[in-house]
């Protein structure tokens, strides 16, 4: 049974050691990196896992604060991303929000842990994962009352994510590359912030054929191979919607991408060899100078000796010579052509 596994016992050792104490979680994760490297468990047990550590009935906000923490953790250290995983993350806060009504008592500690939950579901809500529905279908939740501090809160991100979400209409009601570029400028949109389905503003653009604001978005580093909440790019979000200009230009930009790249390389590939042979021509002459410096300094004390030398011994030939008779220069001469 997975509430027996070894990724459970991982994870709630893991929220024991939080629970008791104050664990550095960035270097405690090994384990858990270790079963994932070696794809022991997937992305889905490990959420799935964390599920069950909910289910427990500790009823206690500071054991709820410490999964939540270890989820976020898990999260940043494995890199996933709970955009793609949004039906398991919103089971997980549906989890959350049973247990920290039935547990909170309204201490300051209970104040501390709530804040701590509330800001986890603000970073999910950023992130694109729907939390409009979560808690609905909790009675305790729907009968309390609603200036709770965490039932207050709660309702107040569901509500900025509706805000968030409308600010898309820019686009869906036709509005213009002026507008949009106004939107970005004043921070009402930026380029990861998400529509309901976790779609992009590339996404969106493509699905309502805006080639202008596809354009003006890649300039500003948006990325067309960002994906949505279906593991959609772009470009795929332009075929489904039927989107003719939009594919059109996509396709037309991924080639250019390519073909841009591709020269990019080959430039860079041919320039790296010219500089080679140049370093190397370069090399080979500095050695030959090297080496005739080096040579002239070994042998000078021996070219200066033997220059001396032949001064010294260039009289003694010459008086040689100058004794010799004619005769006897005739004689060397026969005996040089004989030989």
């Amino acid at each position: 049974m997975m509430s027996e596994s070894l990724i459970v016992a991982v994870l709630n050792g893991y929220a024991r050691e939080l629970f008791d104490s104050d664990m550095d979680n960035k270097t405690a994760l090994k384990t858990l990196r270790l079963l994932v490297d070696n794809r022991i468990y997937t992305y889905d047990e490990i959420l799935y896992a964390m599920k069950l550590l909910l289910d427990k009935e500790i009823y206690s906000i500071e054991w709820t604060a410490c999964v939540v923490d270890l989820l976020q953790n898990v999260m940043d250290a494995l890199g996933l991303q709970p955009i793609f995983y949004t039906k398991q993350v919103q089971e997980i806060c549906t989890k959350v929000i049973g247990e920290v009504i039935r547990a909170t008592t309204g201490n300051d500690k209970d104040a501390a842990a709530v804040k701590f939950i509330l800001g986890f579901f603000e970073k999910l809500a950023f992130g694109g994962v729907d939390i409009q529905q979560i808690g609905k279908d909790d009675v305790l939740f729907s009968s309390i009352s609603d200036q709770g501090d965490f039932k207050k809160g709660f309702i107040h991100l569901q509500q900025k994510q509706l805000s968030d979400w409308s600010r898309f209409d820019i686009v869906k009601k036709g509005g213009s590359l002026a507008d949009v570029q106004r939107f970005m400028k004043d921070g009402s949109l930026t380029i990861d912030s998400r529509d309901q389905g976790g779609i992009l503003l590339t996404h969106l653009c493509a699905a309502y054929d805006r080639v202008d604001l596809l354009e003006w978005l890649v300039s500003e580093g948006m990325d067309l191979n960002a994906l949505d909440a279906q593991r959609r790019t772009t470009l795929d979000v332009a075929k489904a919607s039927k989107a003719s200009l939009a594919t059109k230009w996509i396709v037309e930009w991924k080639a250019k991408t390519i073909i841009g790249s591709f020269l990019r390389r080959s430039y860079y590939h041919t320039m790296h060899r010219r500089r080679l042979l140049q370093s190397n021509d370069a090399a080979t002459l500095i050695q030959s100078v090297i080496r005739a410096y080096a040579t002239r300094k070994i042998f000078a004390n021996v070219l200066v000796r033997r220059l001396e030398e032949s001064q010294h011994f260039a009289s003694v030939w010459g008086r040689a010579i100058a004794s010799l008779t004619m005769s006897h220069l005739q004689l060397v001469g026969l005996i040089l052509e004989s030989n």
